[in-house]
């Protein structure tokens, strides 16, 4: 059994996706995994969740997170 990954432990953008994909209740943790790595929150767009410079975080129509890249 895969042991889920813990809030603190998250440094990429691949990482938050596994996070949001193996949590159920990971809302006020993606927050603060946001701010800590420097991301900029996009929760307040529909379907969004962060982005770094270069790459996006989303929540596709599956209700998963996904990286749309570039």
């Amino acid at each position: 059994m895969q042991t889920k990954m813990k809030a603190n432990e998250v440094k990429t953008l691949s990482q938050l996706v596994e996070f949001i994909n193996g949590n159920d209740n990971y809302s006020l943790d993606v927050t603060s995994i946001i701010e800590r790595n420097g991301w900029t929150d996009e929760q307040a767009q529909t379907f969004g969740v962060c982005s770094n410079e270069q790459d996006k975080v989303i929540i596709n129509e599956r209700g998963e997170a996904e990286i749309i890249f570039g």
